[in-house]
């Protein structure tokens, strides 16, 4: 993990951006910002009564050492601490601290996102469901988190997720657990599940020891090689943790009470559907992550029917959680499930007196989406119709959108079918129109699937 010098300046740089960055670090790093200076015993001890002085604060274990034990000696919760490491090998300290929100927000220069942390607090809660049954069936992702640390400077690498993800943990278990009143993690991810040591150990512990004095919880590595620094840390801190990776930290988490809270699924409130929903169509952007995205949606659903939904969510919004697995199972390309899920659907609209025309004519184009995929020409096309008719007859009823959408589908379904040439170009020349008002993107799209049809029917070959 990179970060930047606070003592180097560049070319150039004045004595006013120097005493900035000073300034960050007396307030985040006041034991280092100090012993940086280079002074003699007493020089620093007058220093420090100046700063004391200058209303500093500054940690008791740091005014002890120069007799001042009496003079604005403070002890406070640390909480969770990331350390990070300078160009020059010096360690600082980066405390964070989490508080929910309406979605995940942090600081420009933080090596992490939202995606990663859900990603993390997952396995930890699955991991802990076999220590706690309680556990089971949690939805994080319909939490969110605004993030803070203590620096302003862009850090780099991956060593803080894991300590960013017990943030969370300590905000949700209401910043009073012992275990996590001053815990380091000297672990960063290592492929999918695993966890391995982090750069620069020695110098983050000795960070943590100037700045925190005691810790309570250290996380390391199983197997760390590096027997100094574990001897350090075994001596600096209550606890070690030897983990090797993300489940044997979650069952550690568990074991101590301390996902309980981070578990606890109230009624899906509209914040909460905002989140979920919005990191499925994140997933559904990496073909990697669609899988995920499924689980996601599934989840989700359970969860629906376990717990219900607050006052402030409505049937419609109420009906996007049942077509949530859609979008993933198309793309996962399960044929026989997503036509399934998809005509469910439709079947309960069609019975749901206050769906409205758009409602149950996108969810009969996403059966035909489905049905396209099986080679199910026949039934999409009369789907399509069906839809089409409805279209024609009262077109304000439907979005431009949803209208494109229709008359490109049937489209084609009508390529696939011989004779009905004519019809199928028709149809794609209806998109281009409906089109036109959403700007260049929809019409593009429009063209490509004309294009298409004329390339199938061998029109554009010379």
């Amino acid at each position: 993990m990179s970060f930047a010098d606070p003592q180097s300046t560049a070319p150039g740089a004045s004595l006013k951006d120097l005493g900035v960055r000073l300034g960050e670090h007396l307030a985040s790093n006041p034991v280092g910002a100090v012993q940086q200076r280079g002074l003699s015993p007493a020089r620093e001890r007058a220093l420090v009564r100046r700063l004391l002085e200058q209303g500093v604060t500054l940690p008791a274990h740091f005014l002890a050492l120069h007799g001042l034990e009496a003079a604005g000696a403070t002890r406070v919760r640390q909480g969770v601490v990331a350390c990070v490491v300078d160009a020059r090998g010096v360690g600082w300290v980066d405390r964070l601290r989490a508080a929910p929100a309406r979605e995940w927000t942090s600081r420009t220069g933080l090596p992490f996102d939202a995606l990663e942390l859900d990603e993390v607090l997952l396995a930890w809660l699955e991991a802990g469901a076999a220590v706690d049954d309680v556990l089971a069936g949690a939805l994080p992702e319909a939490l969110a988190f605004e993030l803070e640390d203590e620096l302003t400077t862009r850090i780099e690498g991956a060593s803080m997720t894991v300590a960013a993800a017990l943030a969370v943990v300590d905000a949700t278990s209401g910043r009073c657990a012992p275990e996590l009143a001053a815990a380091l993690s000297l672990v960063q991810r290592a492929g999918p599940h695993g966890l391995e040591p982090v750069a620069g150990a020695a110098a983050k512990l000795a960070a943590f020891e100037r700045e925190c004095g005691r810790g309570s919880v250290c996380v390391v590595a199983a197997g760390w090689s590096d027997a100094q620094a574990r001897r350090a840390a075994e001596e600096r801190f209550d606890e070690v943790w030897e983990v090797r990776d993300l489940a044997a930290l979650g069952r550690r988490l568990a074991e101590r009470g301390l996902l309980a809270e981070l578990a606890h699924v109230a009624p899906l409130d509209s914040a909460a559907l905002d989140n979920v929903l919005g990191l499925m169509r994140r997933l559904q952007q990496g073909d990697w992550l669609v899988g995920r995205a499924l689980r996601l949606a599934q989840r989700l659903r359970a969860v629906a029917a376990r717990v219900g939904y607050a006052d402030d969510v409505g049937a419609p919004r109420q009906r996007e959680v049942e077509r949530a697995r859609f979008g993933p199972l198309r793309y996962c390309a399960a044929l026989a499930s997503v036509e399934r899920d998809a005509a469910e659907h439709v079947a309960r609209l069609a019975v749901c007196a206050d769906a409205t025309h758009e409602e149950r004519a996108v969810a009969a184009l996403d059966l035909a989406q489905a049905q396209a995929l099986g080679y199910r020409f026949d039934a999409m096309l009369r789907g399509l119709r069906a839809v089409a008719e409805r279209v024609e007859v009262d077109p304000q009823a439907f979005t431009a959108r949803t209208r494109v959408r229709v008359w490109s589908l049937l489209g084609q379904a009508l390529v696939k079918r011989a004779g009905h040439a004519a019809e199928s170009l028709a149809a794609f020349e209806r998109a281009l129109a409906a089109a036109a008002p959403l700007g260049s993107a929809e019409a593009r799209l429009a063209r490509g699937f004309r294009a298409g049809a004329l390339l199938a029917m061998g029109r554009l070959e010379a």
